[in-house]
């Protein structure tokens, strides 16, 4: 991911927009999606003992396996309640404190910065940042975190089944998040000018809905539309050009990368088995469950990066308005008694010249 313009913008919700409470009932919904995300990479340990057991119609693996399995999976429903209710008092949290805090801040800038037809702080632009706000805290709490976590969690089952298959584990996901590095790049700074035009052209919609009685006395209708579909249209090249052509173009790539990497994985995985038995049948049903998950979870970060750059982009604008310097403050002055201000004349004096006008001395 781009890494200065998206900490700039997840450090101004962090620090700017979340409260003290969302902001720790933030961390715990992390560590509850973390605590999940293990269980739910272990989880297959147990059914890869349980086949083990199967496999060599050995009961003590049969029962090890099943108790193993559903003592991981009561445990997954448990954290999955406790999650669950977490998200609910976050949501409920942030559904007032970031519309708050947004009003504060604007309510903080100039009058002129607020009413200019260019403003991206009026009401429209407010409501667009809580919308984006809302979306980028949910995908990365609730999405993004948890699949890095998962990630995380599959390399380590791959260097515990053998340290060779964890080496081509990591050097998969080491490429992957560099092509995604690069990728999420591009996005990032072609679709700026792209937000931009969409927001252009919203703004001048919305001017043109308020005045749609002006707009009829004067017959202009036609002309009206044809400035309309010529705005969207050359916004919808842009964001074309990068969508629908650029990005599933690296998807495509990216996805050989995956199987390119997946093939000599599993491939050793079957020779440390069957041939050489320096991994056990558990560990190897362990590697192929991980890995695949390594590979999907990669493969979800890729998706979710058009909704999140999109978004990202869009609140970057905002920030920079609303972090403007504002050459004076509002509602922040202090009483003062006598002895803090007094006011002393030396030397002063003046006379009036005849032709009446004011001469100081």
């Amino acid at each position: 991911m781009p890494k200065l313009p998206i900490s700039e913008n997840l450090l101004f919700i962090w620090h700017d927009l979340l409260n003290d409470r969302s902001r720790k009932l933030a961390v715990e919904s992390v560590a509850l999606a973390i605590i999940g995300a293990l269980l739910l990479v272990a989880a297959p340990y147990g059914i890869s003992v349980f086949i083990e057991g199967l496999s060599n119609v050995t009961a003590d693996l049969l029962v090890m396996g099943g108790i193993v399995f559903v003592a991981l999976q009561v445990l997954e429903v448990g954290v999955g309640f406790i999650r669950s209710r977490h998200r609910e008092y976050f949501l409920e949290e942030v559904f007032w404190c970031i519309p708050h805090a947004i009003t504060q801040m604007a309510f903080n800038r100039p009058l002129s910065w607020l009413a200019g037809a260019s403003s991206d702080i009026d009401g429209g632009g407010i409501e667009s940042l809580r919308d984006k706000t809302w979306s980028v805290i949910g995908s990365f709490i609730f999405a993004i975190i948890p699949t890095y976590g998962l990630t995380i969690f599959g390399l380590a089952a791959c260097i515990i089944a053998h340290p060779l298959i964890g080496v081509v584990a990591i050097l998969y996901a080491a490429v992957e998040m560099k092509l995604g590095s690069i990728n999420n790049q591009h996005i990032h700074k072609e679709m700026r000018p792209v937000i931009d035009q969409f927001k252009r052209a919203d703004r001048r919609r919305s001017e043109w809905w308020r005045n749609l009685d002006h707009i009829k006395s004067n017959g202009v209708e036609t002309k009206i539309l044809s400035h309309i579909h010529s705005e969207v249209q050359e916004a919808l090249k842009g964001d074309d050009a990068v969508w629908r052509i650029y990005f599933a173009k690296w998807l495509t790539i990216r996805r050989l990368v995956s199987l390119g990497f997946a093939i000599p994985v599993y491939g050793i995985t079957g020779y440390l088995v069957v041939v050489a038995g320096d991994v056990s049948n558990a560990l190897g049903v362990l590697v192929f469950f991980s890995f695949q998950r390594v590979r999907n979870s990669l493969g979800e970060l890729s998706d979710q990066q058009r909704e999140v750059q999109f978004n990202l982009a869009s609140i970057a604008k905002y920030r920079r308005a609303l972090k403007k310097p504002v050459p004076f403050v509002y509602n922040e002055g202090r009483k003062f008694n006598q002895r803090d201000i007094s006011i002393e004349f030396n030397n002063v004096s003046h006379e009036v010249g005849d032709d009446g006008k004011f001469e100081p001395v």
